[in-house]
Parts: structure tokens; sequence; C-alpha cells
């Protein structure tokens, strides 16, 4: 990352003192020195900015905090309201000074805490209670959020160094024996030269880290940091299309699925984007690339390889039955190998610990419809309608079944849609109070049958909201004024929010890049995420991070990671997002 430093003065606000002002690439910004116990969470609180804001200024920050990192704060992005009344920061503690009428609950709904976490830091209150002008202790670690933002900071294993004036590359390089290139690498390339105050991090481990750290790459419950600079990867796409992918691309329309081959090009090219963000924080990699399609003849091809059992990693084969004959046939199972696109992949299986996949399956994905709907609507009317093709209405009765705490399951009432389904689902609905309707049905007839009777004159002052599946987001023909009334919800694996600044910039740069443009379906993002992830992982705890991912939750651009190990077997995502369908688009409500 390029740093300009320009002008430093003290900040005067009574709610950010001892903080202070920068110009940091030719904007205001709050520096914050990380501490002892700072997590992205504790720093986002303090300056009154959302996590968000604070990710896209300090990219690196995603994958973990460093004690005595600078962190740059855009004051543009700053509330100014809340930030008059922003708590103090003391390592992983938030310290809040009370206003009057709040009370333990309000707090706990402010930070998203628990009422217990904050009694437990704050044992006075139980028996003196909230007086306005008083300190409450806020633990950032116990706020339900993303376990990766309330990470506390690490130890950075690299040497800091403060530029001097007078100082050169060349002298540091001499000074610390290290060559200039590796200096760079690790400094974002140092695209601005080297000036006076600057910090740089030196491709060095501080004294006594390596004495420390020689031990197994990871302890019981938590990751230990055991840095890894060089890496073999592979990556295993269908740039060529065999006769019978040819036939089933043949068959779809293209508004509705790229070509595999036109999937491979742009997956490839987010991969390289990562891989190259990557080498200017430090890390080298072989990449083998290969041509893998859905067929046994290109399989067998990639097995023989001689260097594939030399790898540390691989991504892909993308279809889930080459992913299936790579992992059953054994010559290469201590390998690593993640599944980036196959939701259908059964894990469980292939019984093997050395494979993951990044996107969740559609048991994951109704679990989470499920919740939310008895999360929000637990005395609303529930009605379930089911399909005839492509329907996940018994996995969704399943689920329903499985955990009935908060609703009563003889509430939910039940159809099959049909033609003749619209004056049965009509005298199911309640005209008195929200009605509920959940609809996992896949199949774009049915679901345009729906749409189509909803529009009609019966249900449109009737208050509805309508759950579906991922899969409605690909369907361009549903009635976009309908899906706004009945405030559509839906589960989805994968999230693009093409109005984020980072995924602008992410599309700019790529643009620039590759002169085109990511797909609709963002397969460049995706492979940008998943190559964060996992290489960052390993970059930073070494390989033995394969076999910890439940230890790392992390959020890219469009995807979430919260991976948990099947019983003897390999690793899935949990992470979904709740989409619902707002000013005619979809938009993340967590």
């Amino acid at each position: 990352m390029r740093i300009v430093l320009v002008a430093i003065l003290l900040v005067t606000s009574t709610s950010l003192l001892s903080q202070v002002k920068i110009i940091h690439e030719g904007e205001a910004c709050y520096l914050h020195e990380v501490e002892k116990g700072n997590t992205l969470y504790g720093i986002s609180k303090l300056y009154a900015i959302s996590i968000d804001d604070v990710l896209s200024t300090n990219p690196e920050a995603r994958m973990g905090l460093n004690i005595g990192q600078r962190i740059y704060i855009p004051i543009s992005k700053v509330n100014r309201k809340e930030a008059k009344r922003s708590p103090d920061l003391d390592g992983n503690v938030l310290i809040h000074k009370v206003l009057k009428k709040e009370t333990i609950y309000s707090l706990s709904k402010k930070y998203k805490v628990d009422i217990n976490a904050i009694l437990e830091a704050n044992p006075d209150l139980d028996k003196k209670g909230l007086r306005k002008g008083g300190l409450v202790y806020i633990p950032t670690n116990a706020v339900k959020v993303s376990k990766s933002y309330i990470t506390p900071a690490a130890i950075d294993s690299l040497i800091h160094h403060e530029v001097l004036l007078g100082e050169t590359l060349y002298s540091l390089s001499r000074l610390y024996e290290v060559s200039i290139d590796s200096i760079k690498q690790v400094n974002a390339g140092l695209e601005e030269g080297l000036r006076a105050g600057m910090t740089l991090r030196i491709p060095k481990y501080v004294t006594g880290f390596l004495d420390i750290e020689e031990v197994d790459s990871i302890s019981v419950g938590e990751l230990i940091e055991t840095p890894t600079s060089l890496l073999n990867i592979g990556l295993l796409l269908p740039f060529s299309l065999n006769a019978s992918d040819s036939a089933r691309t043949a068959t779809r329309s293209p508004n509705d699925v790229l070509k595999m081959t036109d999937i491979a090009y742009e997956f490839y090219r987010g991969v390289q984007t990562g891989l190259e963000e990557l080498s200017n924080e430090g890390l080298s990699a072989n990449v083998v690339v290969m041509d893998v399609s859905g067929d046994r003849k290109g399989v067998e091809k990639c097995l023989n390889s001689p260097n594939i059992k030399d790898l540390d990693f691989i991504i892909g084969p993308l279809h889930k039955e080459s992913f299936e004959m790579i992992s059953n046939d054994g010559r290469i199972k201590e390998v690593f190998r993640t599944s980036p696109l196959s939701g259908s992949l059964d894990v469980t299986s292939i019984m093997d610990k050395n494979i993951s996949k990044v996107k969740p399956s559609a048991n994951v994905l109704i679990n989470a419809t499920v919740d939310a709907i008895k999360k929000e609507h637990e005395y609303d009317n529930l009605i379930l309608i089911s399909g005839k093709i492509r329907s996940l209405h018994n996995e969704f009765l399943s689920s329903w079944g499985l955990d009935t705490l908060g609703t009563d399951a003889s509430r939910l009432k039940k159809l099959t849609w049909d033609k003749e389904a619209h004056a049965e689902l009509l005298e199911l609905i309640d005209p008195d109070c929200p009605n509920v309707l959940v609809y996992p049905v896949a199949h774009r007839p049915a679901i345009t049958s729906l749409i189509s009777s909803l529009a009609t004159s019966d249900f449109r002052d009737v208050d509805i909201t309508l759950y579906g599946v991922e899969e409605w987001m690909k369907y361009d023909n549903l009635d976009v004024d309908v899906l706004e009334r009945v405030n559509l919800k839906l589960a989805a694996s994968y999230f693009i929010d093409w109005e984020n600044q980072e995924i602008k910039d992410f599309v700019k740069d790529f643009s620039e890049e590759y002169n085109t443009i990511p797909s609709s379906a963002g397969y460049g993002i995706i492979a940008y995420d998943i190559t964060r992830y996992y290489l960052a992982g390993m970059m930073r705890y070494g390989p033995g991070f394969l076999q910890s991912q439940d230890q790392l939750e992390w959020q890219g651009l469009c995807i979430g990671f919260n991976m948990s190990r099947v019983t003897e077997g390999g690793w899935v995502n949990h992470h979904v997002y709740m989409l619902e369908y707002d000013d005619y688009q979809f938009k993340s409500m967590y």
C-alpha cells in the first residue's frame, strides 16, 4: 500500500483526544497505531466509522491486525454525529460514557454484545445500575459480529524500521542484510519511493520470533503465526471444451450462463489479481496452471503430471464431476484441494481431510432461511408453498423440524403450487396480519407462475413477505414491481454489491489490467476472494492453516468464509448472505 505522509497536526476533538491527522494518499485521515488487544470492531467504534470503510482504506487489515501497524481512518467517512459521543478504546475494551436514558439493554443492542458479557465486565452494575456520566466497559471480544472483526492484534513477525533523513533502500538493504527487492515486496512495491518518517517492514524476523514459533503450526484452539513466503499452487481450470461440454453449453441461453471457457479465463484473471497483491506483501508462488474439463481424459492427464504431487494447494477443478474424480483417485490425496463453485459437492462422501468447498450447500442456505423466518416472523401467518420440479420444500420441512424454538411448528400452513392453487393460496392468506410465503423452488416457469398470481388484484393490498432461493437472482423475467411489493428475501452464497466502493475499485483495476470487466456472475471477484483467503492464510500461518480454517473467519469482497470440518472429512463453508429486494435491487441484510 502506498503511503504519502505530507503533514501532521494534533487533533483537538474532545472525543478523539491524542489522535493525529495526516494526509494519506491525498485524503485527510486520522492515524491510529494499533495497540495490543485492538480489534477492527473496536477501532471502528472509536472513530465512528464502518468496518468496511476502514478496510477499504487499509486492505491489508483484512488478514488481521499487527501491533504497531498504522491504520488510516478517512475523516470524510466518519459519522460526525456519532463521533461526538464515541467511546474510548483501551486494548480490546471500549469505554462508554453513559448518556441520559441509556439502559444496559440499549447498550447491548448498540454494541451487539450480550447483556451478561456487559455485567461480567462491570460487576458493580448489578448493585448500582447505570448512572449518567458513568463508565461502562464493553469487551469487544464478546461482540456478535464476524470473528475476523474481533480478533485481537498480533505481533508482526517482521522488523519495523522508521526511515531517517538520508537513508536509502541500498543503505537499508546493507544494514539488515536483505535484498532491495525483498524490502519492496513486503511494502507494496514502494511505488512512491522512500520518504523520511515512513515506517517500513523489513523482511527479517524480529529477534526471538523463530525460537518462539518452532512448534507445530497450529496450537490447541488457536492459530499460531508460522510465516511462509514460498508456496506451490495448482490452478485447474476448463480452458478448452470437449464435445460433451460444448453440447451441454449449447442448450443454455447465453444470458443464463457463461461458457466454461469464458468462466475459466475470468477466474484465472481473478486468481492472478490476488497473487499480484500477495506478492507485494511478500509472497513468492510457483503457479502450475492445467487445463482440466469435465471428462476422464483431462483428469488423467492432470493426475499424471510430474509436478502435481509437489503442490501445496490446488484451486479447482471447477466441474463437480472432475473434482470428485481427482479426489477419489487417491494419487494426490496429500495435496489440499478446494472446490470453488460447486455447492452440491458432497464432502462427506469423499471422506478426505484435504478438501474444502467454498460455496455453501443448498441445505446451509435453507437452514439460514429457516433461522431468518423464525427470528423475524414469530407471530406472522406462515405458508410453505412446494413445487413439483427443483423444489426444496422437503429440505425446508426437515430444517424446520430440527429447531422449533420460538415458533409453533403447527402454524406452518402448506400447499403445492400448480395452475389451480391461486384460490387455495387466497384462502390461506390472513388479511389482518402479515403473511410470509416460503417458495423454495428454483424452476423458472413455476416461479413465474406464482409471481403472476401475486401480481393480480387479489393480493395487491395484502401484507406479504416472500422468501425464495438464490437461483431467483439469475432470472431476469420476473415482475420486479411484484418482487418489490412482496419484499422478496433469500439466502445467497455470494453477494456482489456493485455500488460498493471496493467493488468499483476492483472492477476499475481489473478493466485496466485485462481490458475487460468481470461478468455479472462475478467469477473474477470470487476467484480473487478465494485466493486472498487461502494463500494469505498459509502465508501468515503456514500450511497448517488448511487444517484449522475454523480459526479464521474472513469477509472478502463477495464471499464470507466461516469454515467448519465435517465428520471424518473435509471443510465446508457456512457463511450465508441474507438478501432482500429493496428499491429494485438486492441488498444485504446481514
